[in-house]
């Protein structure tokens, strides 16, 4: 039913759009109690009205589990609407929310809203990202500070990532206990290198340090499984051909499911998109 209703939502975007992006991902998960592996489709686009852009994400995610301790296969779809004003030349200020559905998981019914701001200097960019979470028994909060630098032979990128869970009762994972090893608190670090020649583009980085419940991606990616990851690893290669961009990308990351405490569990995914432009 709710397909339905983000239907009419995908049309009107691709006819107002300035350029939109379909994308397919692979999922390979290995050592994980309750799942194999699935796949994630997603589109996305975006349209500029003078200062104003505005964004739609919509991600599909269907994954095989293991039967049992599961019920059935996982079905997860995410909505994700961002809006962006650019106040200067070199300033802009943007809103963002993201509304979660999911056939297993308590935490269905998740919503996200982000406020934040990006700055431009010379060859600098630094932007600034806060983020609320609402599930039914508890809250996430997460501040992201970013700063890029271009430089002749490519553009790196910092980003720190601090997230704060609060209310955490872990009832609506466990009735009878908390989740085990879980914290407050999770600080990480990312870096990432870009590099542009003629047609072609490139990129490669990575996070270290462990995240539960964590906004990814510009706040269009929220981990709403109880999945503490580790280190994670990324690169990407691609090509444009006049009005489309194809880009191929990989990345992979260790992670350790709670309360069950099943550890070292790899998930490997390999995705492939196409952007086109109007």
């Amino acid at each position: 039913m709710k397909k339905l209703f983000i239907l009419p939502i995908f049309v009107a975007n691709i006819i107002a759009s300035d350029f939109i992006e379909m994308s397919v991902s692979l999922k390979d998960c290995e050592n994980s109690f309750k799942k194999y592996g699935g796949k994630t489709y997603s589109f996305f686009g975006e349209k500029e009205f003078g200062n104003s852009t505005f964004n739609l994400k919509y991600i599909d995610i269907l994954e095989d589990t293991k039967k049992p301790p599961m019920s059935k296969d996982l079905s997860v779809q995410k909505l994700a609407l961002k809006y962006r004003y650019r106040v200067s030349q070199n300033m802009q200020v943007g809103l963002t929310y993201l509304n979660i559905t999911d056939n297993l998981m308590p935490t269905d019914g998740g919503e996200m809203f982000g406020l934040g701001l990006n700055y431009k200097k010379a060859k600098y960019k630094f932007a600034s990202d806060f983020y609320k979470v609402i599930y039914d028994d508890f809250s996430v909060n997460q501040i992201d500070f970013s700063i890029a630098k271009k430089f002749k032979f490519g553009k790196f990128k910092f980003i720190s990532k601090s997230i704060f869970i609060d209310n955490y009762t872990n009832t609506i994972f466990n009735p009878k206990s908390k989740i085990e090893n879980a914290k407050d608190k999770y600080q990480l670090f990312g870096l990432m290198f870009s590099k542009q020649y003629k047609s072609y583009f490139g990129s490669i980085g990575g996070f270290l340090g462990n995240r539960l419940f964590a906004i990814m991606n510009n706040g269009y990616i929220v981990q709403h499984h109880s999945m503490e990851v580790g280190n994670s690893f990324a690169v990407a290669f691609g090509k444009k051909f006049r009005n489309l961009k194809v880009t191929l990308k990989y990345n992979q990351h260790t992670s350790k499911s709670l309360p069950i405490n099943n550890e070292n569990i790899k998930f490997k995914m390999t995705t492939l998109s196409a952007r086109y432009f109007f």
